[in-house]
């Protein structure tokens, strides 16, 4: 199992949390970008205003949420989220 969790904005992957640190309720959470067009996308979205849902895979559940700004580099202000089992 790796130390980080990917997560994605629809099919686009995005940046990875830390697996100790896993967001699961509205806050700012340090994340590792990747250099992708899922990322480029993300900050595309918020600087057009908009709040993007994403989402990543613990296990078989399903953690979506949305991202609402992005206060520093590497850290992104997400809130809104649910759980669903991902079967």
């Amino acid at each position: 199992m790796t130390d980080e969790v990917t997560f994605f904005m629809g099919s686009q992957v995005v940046g990875a949390f830390p697996r100790n640190r896993l967001p699961t309720m509205d806050g700012s959470y340090s994340y590792e970008p990747f250099r992708s067009p899922g990322h480029l996308n993300l900050h595309i979205q918020l600087k057009a205003g908009n709040a993007p849902l994403c989402f990543y895979k613990d296990g078989t559940q399903r953690v979506s949420f949305c991202v609402t700004a992005s206060p520093a580099q590497g850290v992104l202000t997400l809130v809104g989220f649910e759980v669903a089992n991902d079967l």
